[in-house]
């Protein structure tokens, strides 16, 4: 399973080709979002105020299943933000969240914030 991170999502919205590019080459029916990846599109649409965005976003989002942050992705969740914390090396809460969901589902994630993610023990990451 591929977990497409917001970084992608925002690319395509944007119409950059790479973008594009990189989604042809994964497996249509294997690609998905997270629901933080949802949020923080949502609060991006919202916060431009451009009605025209959320109909773009409502478009793109129907393309994918959505993976859910429930309760034992937030227990993976919580071990990864404790184990990042007690070594210094603090992560966003929405990408420990996004972590959790991805471990949870034995999933890929396709992101450009490698350095992100790369200090995430056990999560399967690629470079889109």
């Amino acid at each position: 399973m591929n977990v497409l991170d917001t970084d992608l999502l925002v690319a395509i919205l944007r119409k950059m080709p790479e973008a594009r590019n990189a989604l042809n080459l994964l497996d249509r029916k294997d690609n998905s979002v997270t629901s933080i990846t949802s949020l923080e599109l949502w609060y991006g649409a919202f916060k431009s105020e451009k009605p025209e965005n959320a109909a773009l976003l409502s478009n793109l989002l129907s393309q994918f299943p959505v993976l859910e942050f429930d309760q034992e992705s937030s227990k993976i969740a919580a071990a990864i933000w404790r184990t990042l914390e007690k070594q210094g090396a603090p992560l966003d809460i929405r990408d420990v969240l996004t972590s959790g969901i991805c471990i949870k589902n034995d999933a890929i994630l396709y992101t450009r914030n490698i350095n992100h993610f790369k200090r995430v023990e056990g999560l399967k990451v690629k470079q889109w």
